[in-house]
């Protein structure tokens, strides 16, 4: 039978195709020429293809072709592929993404290093988690690592730039590792028994005098160490009111306990008796203006013509009540104050006398003369007289503050009462030591402020508005404290608008200064303008050091901030409240002057930043 070979036209292809006539049934088969075998579609007959060799030729040929131009555009596409990547890596370099993913890479590198070495491990893993993913930006950027979709790099950034909220919230949050302790075997702490606390921290032991904290101590724990404290003979004029337990040995040792529920501490101190011997009582001019004690066993703690401070032992409790009856017949009766444990008054010539019952039949003396010479205070010494005084807070707490220096914290949560406190003014700033919260808080004071806000960085201390309530200053009962509270605190029905209850002194108009402006308003102001000043000169040389490609040089600067970070959130907080606080409509025609002048300049600063 013939055979006829020709090609069709298909598909936009050349398609070469081979058309036979079947022998059995003379039906025409048609087949691709890659086939060696044709099948009837008619009688199903199957018959082998007998190629030339011109066909054999032209079907590699064919086959070669294809393979080429496949090749040639798989080429073509890689070559346009990698000529994209080029131009996005190098647009990349070009830009500002970069220099910011290198600093906050250098950054959190830093912040992962300062983190473990401290101990705060989840700080550390997240800043690691931050150092990664800016990482995989970087490398995605250059196109190192190929991005599966586009802009990846830009999101990992983002992510980690957000990973810096969680990363200060466990910075702060963070709470240091409870030391160990070994129960000394000397000084004073060897009259008390061991506390059944694994961890702890002795602050002193001596011969006089033994302090120290105790911490995870559970209630149950407390009432058995009280227990093993009276065993121990602890049990003379014993004193326990909630939290706190206080009691002398027959040696006239002092302790006292204290615990604080909320986070399971207790602290105990233990104070020796003062040394006393029969003494004779002076025979100056002020000491005859008192009464002469009833006991002649004491010791003098010091002694000028201008006053002395005396102990007097062997003196109970009725001997103490005696003894203030009679100082009242010599006179000191002129702004009295009187407790049951102690007792102030002037007499009509200015002489103050503070008597205190101590406790272990031992009785406090000290007589003060006025200051005759006419010389003018400084003024950091008549702020520290207008400082003194009792203040309540919002939240319910009692600072009492005293002309000595020393103060006394009270805070109802725990009936928390911490005697130990001392307190400092300088620069214009109030610093209060408490040492039952191992916490220093501080507040802005330019005046006779009735209204003060207390701020501490400790996790300890809440930020608390106080009002001052009065300028007298004495050491209370719990009843006592939690009646001021009730009257003037968070129980009150106007925190803040007590004034009818308040002394004369609280009741002072405002200073002003020389330009008419108040002081405190000023003083805030001027803080807040220097704290955008600082801010705005860092800002400016952090995008001078980025413009001109030396990152290293802010790196120092960087650390700086890491380490400082909180407190000047903090800081700024502060201050934006305070701002909020201000009532444009209730300020004076100065202070409003003055308001609107410092926001403009600040506003400006902040514009100037942008430009």
């Amino acid at each position: 039978m013939d055979t006829k070979i020709f090609y069709v036209r298909c598909n936009y292809m050349d398609v070469k195709t081979i058309q036979m006539r079947c022998k059995v049934c003379d039906g025409v088969m048609t087949v691709d020429e890659n086939n060696t075998i044709m099948m009837c579609p008619y009688c199903g007959s199957k018959e082998l293809i007998q190629e030339s060799d011109n066909v054999i030729i032209e079907r590699i040929k064919s086959e070669t072709n294809k393979d080429i131009e496949s090749k040639r555009l798989e080429y073509e596409e890689r070559k346009e592929k990698r000529q994209e990547e080029k131009e996005l890596s190098q647009k990349f370099k070009s830009g500002k993404l970069i220099k910011v993913i290198i600093v906050a890479f250098i950054v959190s590198l830093i912040a992962l290093v300062i983190s473990f070495r401290q101990g705060m491990i989840l700080a550390g893993l997240v800043a690691l988690v931050q150092a990664v993913l800016l990482a995989c930006a970087l490398l995605m950027g250059l196109q190192i690592i190929k991005e599966k979709k586009p802009n990846l790099h830009i999101i990992a950034t983002i992510i980690a730039f957000i990973l810096i909220i969680p990363f200060f919230k466990a910075r702060s949050s963070f709470e240091a590792p409870k030391p160990k302790y070994d129960w000394p075997s000397y000084g004073i702490s060897t009259m008390l028994p061991k506390p059944d606390a694994k961890k702890g921290e002795i602050i002193t032991n001596s011969d006089s005098s033994f302090y120290m904290h105790t911490y995870k101590v559970s209630e149950k724990q407390y009432e058995k160490y009280i227990k093993e404290c009276q065993d121990s003979g602890f049990t003379v004029e014993s004193e326990k009111d909630g939290s706190r337990y206080s009691a002398y040995n027959s040696d006239g040792y002092k302790l006292s306990l204290s615990y604080y529920k909320s986070n399971d501490e207790l602290t105990i101190n233990l104070d020796a008796p003062k040394d006393m011997s029969k003494f004779k009582w002076p025979d100056s001019d002020i000491a005859k203006l008192l009464p002469i004690p009833k006991s002649d066993v004491g010791h003098i703690e010091w002694e000028r013509s201008d006053g002395f401070l005396i102990y007097v032992g062997e003196t109970t409790k009725e001997d103490f009540s005696s003894y203030v009856d009679a100082c009242k017949e010599k006179g000191f009766t002129v702004d009295y104050r009187l407790g049951d444990d102690y007792y102030y008054g002037d007499n009509n010539d200015g002489y103050s006398l503070s008597l205190k019952y101590e406790g272990n039949k031992t009785m406090y003396i000290r007589i003060d003369a006025p200051d005759e010479e006419e010389e003018v205070e400084s003024d950091e010494n008549i702020q520290r007289n207008n400082i003194v005084g009792t203040y309540v807070g919002v939240q319910g707490s009692v600072i009492v503050l005293f002309e000595d220096g020393t103060g006394t914290y009270y805070w109802d949560g725990d009936n928390l009462i911490d005697e130990k406190c001392s307190w400092t003014y300088g620069n214009g700033k109030i610093t209060i030591k408490i040492p039952s919260l191992y916490c220093e808080v501080q507040a802005d004071y330019y005046g006779t402020n009735t209204s003060i806000n207390f701020v501490s960085d400790s996790k300890n201390w809440d930020d608390e508005l106080y009002d001052k309530i009065n300028s007298s200053a004495e050491k209370m009962s719990t009843d006592e404290y939690n009646k001021l509270i009730d009257e003037y605190g968070k129980h009150s029905d106007g925190f803040q608008n007590n004034s009818d209850n308040r002394t004369e002194t609280t009741k002072k108009e405002t200073p002003v200064s020389a330009d008419g402006v108040t002081p405190e308003l000023k003083a805030f102001l001027d803080e807040y303008e220097a704290f955008w000043d600082d801010y705005v000169e860092f800002y400016k040389s952090y995008m001078e050091s980025l413009s001109s490609g030396d990152y290293f040089s802010m790196l120092g600067s960087y650390t700086d901030m890491l380490e400082e970070m909180e407190k000047y959130d903090k800081r700024l907080d502060e201050m934006e409240k305070k701002l909020d606080q201000i009532d444009e409509d209730e300020l004076s025609a100065e202070d409003y002057a003055y308001y609107l002048e410092v926001t403009t300049r600040i506003y400006l600063k902040m514009l100037e930043m942008y430009q």
